[in-house]
Order: structure tokens, then sequence, then C-alpha cells
């Protein structure tokens, strides 16, 4: 399977883990034959109490202050990851405790082998997270520059200039981006035509959907969803 994580491209083998970090930009790609896999999330603001050793580990993967490497092989981690499958398929009142409970193992691991040294942390204002979820909630909607950052009282090119300097993206990128991954996967998994998908997507003209797709993706929509009919 082929990931990108950020702008880092990755090829993903039977029994790698991808560790998809706090508000990192993503995707993938399973190919033509297809893989099978299994997906866990989890939200890190519910792994928080008051207790100050907990803390202290988690609220820096909430602030985006660390970062874990995004492929990793470890066979503690599969085995926490079986655990949880296993337990999220019995009817026990004890499910969730359990569940929380391998949750933090596997942090655990996470924390003590595989932070990413290379990261570099940039400060995400408290203001541009607010931005983000705006973004993520409504992209599939239309969204300018211009009407973001006076939602956000940002004089516009400051506002452009701030969001990239802070995410590493544009605007506009971020929600290319995530306008492109929501059309990926209604065209996998939904009977929409592209023009449907394209005013689902927040795009105002099917044509000019098709163009971001293939430029993305080097494919059509059609030609994408045609691919994906005959796996």
């Amino acid at each position: 399977m082929h990931v990108t994580c950020d702008d880092v491209k990755y090829i993903a083998k039977k029994g790698d883990i991808v560790i998809i970090n706090p508000r990192q930009l993503h995707n993938a790609d399973a190919g033509n034959d297809g893989v099978k896999y299994r997906v866990i999330m989890f939200e890190l603001s519910l792994m928080s109490d008051s207790s100050p050793g907990n803390n202290k580990n988690i609220d820096p993967l909430l602030q985006n202050r660390i970062r874990f490497v995004n492929l990793v092989r470890d066979e503690e981690i599969k085995k926490y990851i079986d655990y949880i499958t296993e337990e999220l398929e019995r009817e026990s009142d004890a499910n969730s405790l359990f569940v929380k409970g391998y949750v933090y193992c596997i942090l655990g691991v996470l924390f003590r082998n595989y932070v990413n040294n290379k990261y570099i942390y940039s400060s995400v204002s408290e203001k541009i997270n607010d931005v983000i979820d705006y973004i993520q909630d409504n992209f599939d909607k239309p969204l300018s520059t211009a009407s973001i950052a006076d939602m956000f009282s940002y004089e516009e090119s400051y506002f452009c200039r701030k969001f990239k300097s802070q995410i590493g993206l544009s605007p506009v990128e971020y929600i290319r981006i995530l306008r492109l991954q929501k059309a990926k996967k209604l065209l996998k998994t939904s009977n929409q035509t592209v023009n449907e998908i394209a005013t689902a997507c927040g795009y105002e003209s099917a044509s000019y959907f098709i163009r971001c797709f293939r430029k993305h993706y080097d494919v059509s929509p059609t030609e994408f969803r045609r691919l994906q009919e005959l796996e």
C-alpha cells in the first residue's frame, strides 16, 4: 500500500503499522490488487486526564509539539492491536476499559521507541487550530481565503502567510487535499455521478474538479472509478 503523510511517501508492506499523527494530512492507495487492513482511530483528548504524568505525554501530542514516526513494524504493538480487535468482538460491559488500557499500552510503546526526533515543532496558535477545525467541517462547501480570513478577523494576505508558516501548506492547498480525499472515497464507495461528487466536495464546476483530480492522481475521476471496478 502506498501511503502519504504530509508530503512524505511510504510503501507499507504486510505486517507494517502506519501511524497517523493528530492533524496530519494523509492519503493511502491500495493499488489495483487491493489490500486488507485494520484501522484503529481514537480521540487523544479522551485519553488525557488530571494525572500530571499522563498529561505530560498526551498534551504535547494534542498540541502538535511532538510526532511519532509514520511507519513501524513492532510485534508488541501488533499484539495490542489484536487484543483490541478481539475485545471489540466480545459482548461485555467492560469492553471500553480493556480497549482504553490497550490503547495506553500502544501509546507507551510509541513514546518509548518511536518519537520522530527529526520532526521540527512549529507552534500552531490556538486561533489557527480553530481555523483548521472550521475548514475540516466546511471544506465541502464554497470556501475562499478571503471569507475564512474575515471570519477569524485576519487580513487575507497575512492569514495566508501565517497559515502556511504554521501548517506547511497554504489554505488553498489544504482545502484542495481534503476535497480530493473525499472525492476519491466517494468514487470508490458511492454511485454518485462525477458531477454530483464535484458538488458534494465543494467544487463549483465538474470540469475544474476533473482537472484538479487528474493533476493530483494522474487519472480522471471516471478512469479512477473504472480501475476500482476492475479490481
